[in-house]
Formats: structure tokens, sequence, C-alpha cells
């Protein structure tokens, strides 16, 4: 299986600049930012730096390991011998996004806070899972997450009855997500759920407008009624 495009290395900062002088231009290196810690996932203990573009997670690479098998992988590569560490850690440079790697670290770190069914449903944070779990085969976080889409997106009759029942006073977490939903689900091309999720962003706009409808008649309409237009 080939690896995404990262590397495994050691940079120290100092290392990392006398790269880029001989690689690019003084004007390069010069708009070169310094690496910004993420102080929610900087464990002084920690063993392995996570760089997601320009911020840096100091965390635990056996947690990481057992999630991923890309990163099993990657981190039984033998290091550059001579290559500095930066806090004694050596650093795994990748292109993602740093607030994809702050959601993937929340859900990893903070379990409890993640695809159980509540009354709050992050979507952001769902994207974040889906899209690093199948660049990175994180198989067990990416399935929790399929599973929490399931749960919000009926697959059956009888789960849209129990969902979408008139006696349901529960609001759906969803409410107004409907189309950010859907664009998840299409990017992750999660084929089996988009018959339900296009079906949930028409019902949406058809109450919408519905709403709408009902708002600029007793606006327009009945006012008109009260007070006569001069025309």
């Amino acid at each position: 299986m080939s690896l995404p495009d990262s590397t495994y290395s050691t940079l120290a900062p100092s290392s990392a600049k006398r790269k880029r002088i001989t690689s690019g231009t003084d004007e390069e290196d010069d708009n070169q930012q310094p690496p910004v810690r993420n102080p929610d996932f900087w464990f002084e203990d920690g063993n392995i730096i996570i760089q997601a573009q320009n911020t840096q997670f100091r965390v635990y690479r056996g947690s990481i390991a057992r999630q991923s098998t890309v990163f099993n992988v990657m981190f039984g590569l033998p290091q550059p011998e001579g290559e500095m560490l930066v806090d004694g850690c050596p650093i795994v440079h990748l292109d993602d996004a740093p607030q994809d790697w702050k959601n993937l670290l929340t859900i990893l770190y903070h379990p409890e806070v993640g695809y159980k069914p509540s009354d709050t449903f992050d979507l952001l944070a769902l994207s974040s899972i889906l899209r690093l779990g199948q660049k990175y085969d994180l198989d067990k976080l990416y399935d929790a997450a399929i599973e929490r889409l399931k749960s919000e997106v009926p697959q059956s009759l009888e789960h849209w009855k129990a969902k979408f029942s008139r006696n349901s006073t529960k609001p759906s977490p969803l409410c107004g997500k409907h189309v950010e939903l859907l664009s998840i689900i299409c990017d992750a091309g999660i084929q089996p759920l988009l018959p339900a999720a296009y079906f949930l962003c028409i019902m949406n706009i058809t109450l919408v407008h519905s709403s709408l409808c009902k708002f600029l008649y007793s606006e327009v309409v009945v006012s008109s009624k009260k007070t006569p237009l001069n025309l």
C-alpha cells in the first residue's frame, strides 16, 4: 500500500531553514512562518509531533499507530541518521488542514464527545474524520463516523417513521444543516446514503419555502386588506 504524501522527518527549525534556503529563494524563506504549537494537544510527555501545514501537535505515537495502519507502517520506517529532533521528538510533516487534525485528536483523546447520538451534531468534525479516515486507514474512527451518519439519515422505512414521527417532539440536530450534510456525504463518496440525504434536502427546502410563503402572505396579503394600498 502506498503512503500518503507525507515525510517522516526529524528536522529542527534551524535545519529546516537551511533546507529552504538551498531549495528555494530568499524571499520564500522570509515568508515562511515558524510553526505554531496547538495548546490543546501538546503533551509534554508526547513522543511524536504531527505537523499539519504550520501547526504542530505533540501526541503519542502508539495511540496514532493503533488507529491507523498507514501511520503504523510509517512509524516503523528507520529515521534518517544525524537529523535533529524537536524537543526530543521526530516530526511527521503533513499537508492536511490543521483543523482536521484537531478534530481527529479531539475524537481520539476525548471519546466521550464522539459520535454518541445527542442534541448536537458537529458536521465539521465528522467531515474531518471521514477525510482523514479514508486517507490514513483510520478504520474504527471512520466506521464510527459512518454509523453516526446512518443514525441521522434513515436507511429503511421503519427507521424513517421512527425518526420523523409526527408524535416526536425532539428536534433534529441537523435542522437547517441538510445541504451541508449532503455535501459531506458526496465528498466522502458514501453512495448508499445519498438518496435519503437528497430527500432530506428537498424536505428541508419545502419547509423553508412553506414558512416563507406563510410569512409573505401574512405580511403582504393580510396587511393589505387592513390597510388599502394607495396606487
